[in-house]
């Protein structure tokens, strides 16, 4: 797990990297309340705001969930993300193609780069004055109502 987790009077949510789910459990119980693939790594850490968890991944989504169901209520990519001049989504999956990522003769270094270039989200979003904010891996701020 890499992201940090928020918690409100019931629930604890948290992005894990490995297993590309955003969870959120039952505080009382430990029974997973919501549960949502992201296809890849989900480092930033979710946001609560009203009803609703807020959460962002690698390949440049930024998702709303349901806090109490998990039922998605919005899915954004980045043009970036959509565009994936790369080719670093494998395009039934959705999820990183890891032999495009991980192997060849591009040094981890330019791989890294192309992630970014998704529009990735390492950074976790915020909630302020009813919206959205959020950063980019390759620099941009975004807003949302």
């Amino acid at each position: 797990m890499i992201s940090g987790s928020v918690a409100d009077a019931k629930h604890i949510y948290f992005g894990m990297s490995d297993t590309n789910l955003p969870v959120g459990l039952d505080k009382r119980t430990g029974q997973p309340v919501l549960e949502h693939d992201t296809k890849v790594w989900t480092c930033a850490t979710p946001v609560l705001a009203g009803a609703a968890a807020y959460g962002a991944s690698m390949r440049g989504e930024l998702f709303a969930l349901d806090a109490a169901t998990g039922r998605q209520q919005l899915s954004w990519r980045t043009p970036g993300s959509l565009a994936d001049d790369f080719g670093l989504l494998d395009a039934k999956s959705g999820k990183f193609d890891s032999r495009r990522l991980f192997e060849g003769p591009q040094p981890m270094l330019a791989s890294v780069e192309h992630v970014k270039r998704l529009g990735a989200y390492i950074s976790t979003p915020a909630w302020h004055d009813g919206q959205l904010i959020a950063v980019t891996a390759d620099g941009r701020t975004l807003f949302f109502r």
